[in-house]
């Protein structure tokens, strides 16, 4: 029986040839090239299409315990404790909750900032108000697509958040003088009562006694005064005496200057001995003091107009283009010759497959 014989097969082998696939992607220099020029245009194109972002930022020094002298001494020569203090620790209220009667200039300051801010953010300003670890600082950043925009928004945000301190602190020293004014005012109102009270029931006294000694034809003493165990039958001291008497008591009345009751012709009459140490305390409260030449933090420098945008970087994103097209470029060229080599293999194999069997006789007869 003849037996077929095939003669032996020589297929390509899988290993790459280095120098071989250098010199077809030389070949394919021009898709190469091509394509990383496409790519680096393109990304020209979107460095100088995308808008400009730019950047500002200052810092806020809370000022030196030495620059509160000046507001302490305001409330303290009225007699009130400031609402302000560098003393009191770690204290972040809500943006909904009162201020407390005594917080820290730079948790106040943080607070009303980040508050403000609010008020100031646009869709084209956004801010970033940040503070230091040792909370020494605090740290105001602007990003907006105008350079303008970045530094007028800061500068905006730190000028209302001085207004509303000032505001604030303004706000509360009136009110409390307010407080401490219509308590005095009370104390001197019912000190004064008392004193009008008295000298009236002193003067009805008098008539009363007056009309007594009238009446019983008691004759003058020579003597002004009764000892004490006589002081209710003071009608004993006669008319003339009693008529004398009760003229003082109502000199005594026009003698002071009452503040409740003021009357024309009383500006330079002394006050009641019980009512001036309360006058001299309402005399620092009508004073207005100028709270805006307070100092409660220290703005290391106005915000600056940046000069330089920070992004889009053109340059950044152009070496990207260049990087990634000849990237693309080789990828390309790759896969062109991997076809190309996988098509030339298929041919190899269909020729091999077309080849006639050799019989055994066929191939003895050769021999």
């Amino acid at each position: 029986m003849n037996k077929p014989v095939y003669q032996p097969q020589h297929f390509q082998d899988d290993e790459i040839d280095l120098f071989e696939l250098a010199e077809k992607l030389w070949d394919r220099k021009v898709v190469i090239t091509a394509i990383t020029a496409i790519v680096t245009t393109i990304s020209i194109v979107i460095a100088l299409v995308l808008p400009p972002t730019w950047q500002s930022k200052t810092n806020i020094l809370v000022a030196p315990l030495s620059s509160f002298s000046k507001l302490e001494s305001i409330y303290r020569e009225a007699g009130l404790t400031p609402i302000i203090t560098a003393n009191l620790d770690n204290y972040r209220p809500a943006p909904d909750e009162e201020i407390p009667s005594s917080i820290n200039i730079y948790d106040l300051y943080h607070h009303i900032l980040v508050r403000s801010a609010t008020q100031i953010e646009t869709p084209s300003a956004a801010l970033d108000i940040s503070q230091s670890p040792d909370q020494r600082s605090i740290t105001i950043v602007a990003t907006a697509s105008s350079a303008e925009n970045t530094a007028a928004a800061i500068n905006s945000l730190i000028q209302i958040a001085h207004d509303f301190i000032f505001e604030t602190i303004e706000k509360d020293f009136k009110a409390k003088v307010h407080t401490l004014q219509t308590s005095i005012n009370q104390s001197i109102s019912i000190l004064e009562q008392q004193f009008l009270n008295a000298n009236q029931v002193e003067q009805e006294t008098f008539i009363r006694d007056i009309r007594i000694a009238e009446n019983s034809n008691i004759p003058p003493l020579s003597q002004l005064t009764l000892p004490s165990d006589l002081e209710d039958y003071q009608f004993l001291l006669g008319k003339s005496i009693l008529e004398r008497k009760l003229e003082e008591v109502q000199k005594e009345r026009s003698n002071y200057r009452l503040l409740s009751s003021p009357r024309a012709g009383d500006e330079n009459n002394p006050l009641l001995p019980e009512v001036f140490p309360l006058a001299m305390k309402l005399k620092p409260l009508l004073s207005e003091p100028t709270f805006s030449v307070l100092e409660p933090v220290f703005v290391a420098q106005p915000a600056p107009v940046p000069t330089t945008p920070i992004k889009p970087k053109k340059k950044l994103i152009i070496a990207l283009g260049i990087v990634l097209g000849g990237m693309l470029g080789v990828f390309i060229a790759l896969i062109q010759i991997a076809i190309a080599s996988r098509k030339e293999k298929l041919s190899n194999r269909a020729s091999v497959d077309s080849m006639q069997p050799i019989t055994d006789a066929t191939f003895h007869q050769k021999t």
